[in-house]
């Protein structure tokens, strides 16, 4: 059994998700917010460990099911991708992203150009720990 629980604790220690949101209706550029709702610019993640950015996810409400958005993510205060909200669907994900980050990196997340008012954005990024 210990040795099942030190496995698990490995794999959590090898994987970072980057989280963040909006409440309510939202519009022009907006950064989302860590779960104790301060804003990513102002305190953006900390990468706990060298690593890779290996997947993103947006979504927002059902009801949005029209409007069009972009997740965009920065490194250190630069844009690295921007990932799209299409039309037709309330999230898209991408699995196929490859950006090295370096431990103590600072990762912030917005919601940008907006097509109109997007209720309750939100998006993460998911780091995998480099070996």
């Amino acid at each position: 059994m210990a040795e099942l629980i030190k496995l698990k604790q490995i794999e959590r220690d090898s994987y970072q998700d980057c989280y963040a949101s909006r409440n309510g209706n939202n519009q022009p550029i907006q950064f989302l917010r860590r779960e104790d709702r301060s804003p990513t610019n102002d305190i953006p993640f900390e990468v706990a460990f060298d690593g890779t950015i290996y997947a993103a996810t947006v979504r927002d409400r059902d009801q949005n099911i029209n409007a069009t958005w972009e997740l965009q993510v920065n490194i250190n205060g630069t844009q690295i991708f921007v990932l799209p909200k299409p039309a037709g669907q309330n999230s898209n994900r991408d699995d196929t992203l490859s950006f090295d980050v370096n431990q103590g990196d600072k990762i912030s997340i917005a919601m940008i150009n907006q097509s109109e008012t997007i209720r309750d954005p939100a998006g993460s990024v998911h780091i995998r720990k480099r070996r």
